[in-house]
């Protein structure tokens, strides 16, 4: 079943980069060669939870300190907005690295759970981010969400039954357990995402941590606790990390030069600001911006012109 996925991704994908379909809650993603996006802070990337399907190729995401190499067939559950690295690592014009990413309704998981035998999730998940395989029984239905875009006819009135039941088989296997937290309003999933929209809301000014403990209606030592257990750093860092990529966007994408990024994200020290650059991304800002734009520059002459 990967196989026919795949071949449904290389008919819908002719040419690298990001494809919005048809249907809304999904779109699709090629690469012919090593690529690193940039990620935004805007933090509207993942508004609701989403899963994500790598088909073919592989990609390596950099959460906090921890590195996940993610090969053909595993599927990743988001269910909130981390300041994540990722680069596809395996790509070439035969074996294109090739993805898509399914935005989950929320109340539709919880109406769901409805019909579900309860079960009672202790703890915090270890990270807002998990992986695992790819089930055949959750491959059919991404193929045939896939093939409603051949018709909108038949997308507008199969393809809500097939969201659907792409969310029911993710509450019956591994995915469960974060997607009903997901679900839970009152969960500590649930109070973490609140402090996280907070610090992503004010990513440029100085927070503090008994501010964003109340947001999350903890004590500063639980919120402290169970923050770095869901995002795999403290809250310093995430707004750190957040900080970086939007000042890499901002060099990269905006023309700024390092200075004016790192006083645009809330940096004092342009000092500090290009040491710390350094430290995540390997490079200095304007040296890592240059090979960024060289490797994209090589990437979009390769690829073949897109059909769409």
């Amino acid at each position: 079943m990967l196989d026919v996925l795949r071949s449904e991704l290389e008919y819908r994908c002719t040419a690298d980069g990001l494809v919005q379909t048809d249907e809304p809650a999904l779109s699709l993603f090629r690469a012919q060669t090593r690529r690193d996006p940039i990620a935004k802070a805007d933090g509207r990337q993942l508004d609701e939870p989403a899963i994500c399907a790598v088909v073919s190729g592989r990609k390596l995401a950099t959460i906090g300190t921890r590195r996940v190499v993610f090969a053909p067939g595993t599927g990743t559950l988001a269910c909130m907005e981390l300041p994540v690295t990722q680069t596809v690592v395996e790509a070439d014009k035969e074996q294109p690295f090739l993805g898509l990413r399914l935005t989950l309704d929320p109340g539709m998981v919880a109406e769901l759970l409805l019909d579900l035998p309860p079960v009672t999730v202790t703890g915090v998940p270890e990270l807002g981010l998990t992986a695992a395989p790819l089930e055949p029984r959750l491959l059919d239905p991404l193929v045939r969400l896939l093939r409603h875009l051949d018709d909108p006819h038949e997308l507008a009135a199969l393809g809500p039954a097939t969201r659907r039941e792409i969310c029911y088989w993710l509450l019956r296997g591994p995915y469960a357990a974060l997607l009903r937290q997901i679900a839970t309003g009152d969960s500590r999933l649930s109070q973490i995402r609140q402090a996280v929209e907070l610090i992503r809301a004010n990513f440029t000014e100085q927070l503090q941590m008994s501010d964003l403990a109340r947001s999350a209606s903890m004590s500063t030592s639980s919120f402290y606790e169970h923050f770095k257990q869901v995002t795999g750093m403290s809250p310093l860092q995430y707004q750190k990390q957040l900080r970086l990529n939007e000042a890499r966007r901002l060099i990269l994408d905006g023309g700024a030069d390092a200075t004016t990024a790192s006083f645009a994200v809330g940096y004092e020290s342009p000092s500090q600001f290009n040491r710390e650059y350094k430290r995540v991304f390997g490079a200095p800002p304007i040296r890592d911006a240059a090979r960024l734009r060289v490797a994209t520059a090589g990437s979009s002459a390769s690829s073949p012109a897109s059909s769409t």
